[in-house]
């Protein structure tokens, strides 16, 4: 009886071990639970030649453009337009390059003779605004180098922010869209030397203020803009003050300062800002050398508070 009751947890176990083997499911291990591995995302590859420039045009304003080797070198020919080209110069003496059958070959430099095709020349990394891009890139014969390569957000991959950001072209739509509207009928505006600056409206669109001012000249004089400045200034300024404007810049703007007869509307974009109550957000326009007309807007907190959603 003792022998039955010791070998009774062996049997137990064996045929705990069949039946899992019969009905895995209801034994899941570790292997059967881990979640299957996502696929690695291939690059697209980008063939090179010496003698042809690649230019890579994207939706959007280019901000970083980053090669992983010396063997290409590369500018930006538009702010939205990378150019590239292979430097055999800068190659080592022993670059091997895998051919068709998988085998290496020796590719010795030279500034002559073609390196062997499919030679691996690093990978080119492009960062745009609200996306990221990366392609290998690869020797191969002028007849098959690219020459135009397009692209687009679509092709990219996003970039994860903590606030809503904007692309140039999202800004440049919003402008667009602005400028149509017609001015608050209890606009801020400013008169001097027989002209007019006007704040028509104040936006907002996700963590940006969209301005949008009017600057009349009522003189048969042109106008010659010499610089557009924004700044947060004290509103009152006394002798014991120590004065501290603060520069802004903006992020955006629809149209380049310019020269002018009757009117000059133009919407600035401005990442949000706060300032305190004793101090105003004031736009100057100042005109070129020998006139140096001026004129200043001030807008009160109060203003930007106000602002309306786009």
């Amino acid at each position: 009886m003792m022998r039955f009751l010791l070998a009774l947890p062996l049997l137990l176990a064996c045929w705990l071990s069949g039946e899992s083997h019969a009905h895995p499911e209801a034994f899941p291990n570790a292997a059967q639970t881990r979640p299957p591995e996502k696929p690695r995302t291939r690059l697209r590859t980008i063939y090179l030649h010496e003698t042809i420039t690649t230019v890579f045009i994207c939706s959007e304003r280019i901000q970083k453009g980053d090669l992983s080797t010396s063997y290409v070198e590369g500018d930006l020919l538009a702010p939205n337009i990378l150019r590239i080209k292979p430097v055999l110069q800068h190659l080592p003496e022993q670059l091997l390059a895998q051919s068709a059958e998988g085998r290496a070959v020796d590719a010795p430099r030279s500034i002559d003779a073609s390196l062997p095709a499919g030679t691996s020349l690093g990978m080119v990394t492009i960062l745009t605004e609200t996306y990221l891009l990366q392609f290998n890139l690869v020797y191969a014969p002028a007849t098959e180098a690219d020459k135009q390569v397009c692209v687009t957000q679509a092709d990219g991959i996003p970039l994860l922010t903590g606030e809503m950001s904007l692309s140039s072209q999202e800004m440049k739509a919003f402008c667009l869209q602005i400028l149509r509207k017609k001015p608050r009928p209890d606009a801020v505006k400013t008169k001097a030397y027989k002209m007019e600056l006007r704040l028509n409206n104040l936006y907002t669109v996700g963590d940006y203020f969209f301005v949008d001012v009017t600057l009349l000249n009522h003189t048969h004089i042109p106008y010659d803009i010499d610089q557009i400045r924004f700044k947060v200034a004290d509103k009152r300024i006394t002798k014991a003050t120590n004065v501290q404007d603060i520069e802004l810049s903006p992020a955006f703007q629809l149209y380049a300062a310019t020269h002018f007869q009757d009117q000059y509307h133009n919407v600035f974009v401005f990442k949000k800002f706060t300032f305190p109550a004793d101090k105003v957000f004031t736009i100057e326009f100042a005109e070129e050398q020998l006139s140096g007309r001026r004129i200043e807007l001030k807008i009160d907190y109060q203003d930007l508070l106000s602002a309306d959603l786009l």
